[in-house]
């Protein structure tokens, strides 16, 4: 343990850390803060469109980015579809089952 205080102590980064200083200032109940960067909407998002995506290092990473994209978009459209098809089947099946409540009840009337 006097190891890695002495550890983090010498490194520069690490004792200006503001993580490191709430993980060695507090007790038991220490939880890591995660701060998220908003995501990218309206003006921002078009500029940011605009720009080409960045280089690829390798030419097997640049010839399959065009089959990934076809992918994820294939997927997307798949996703979309499927739940159009899950939510009319949901309205198809309330009405058997509508239906078939007011079949019973009448069923028991006789």
């Amino acid at each position: 343990m006097q190891r890695w205080l002495n550890y983090v102590c010498v490194s520069d980064v690490l004792i200006r850390d503001e993580e490191m200083q709430l993980f060695v200032e507090s007790d038991f109940g220490y939880s890591p803060v995660v701060k998220k960067k908003q995501p990218a909407t309206g003006v921002r998002r078009k500029i940011l469109k605009q720009f080409a995506p960045p280089p690829d290092d390798t030419p097997e990473l640049q010839e399959a980015r065009p089959i990934v994209k076809l992918f994820y978009l294939g997927a997307m459209d798949a996703g979309h579809k499927v739940d159009r098809l899950v939510k009319s089947r949901r309205g198809m099946l309330g009405g058997r089952l509508g239906r078939h409540k007011t079949l019973h009840q009448t069923a028991d009337e006789w």
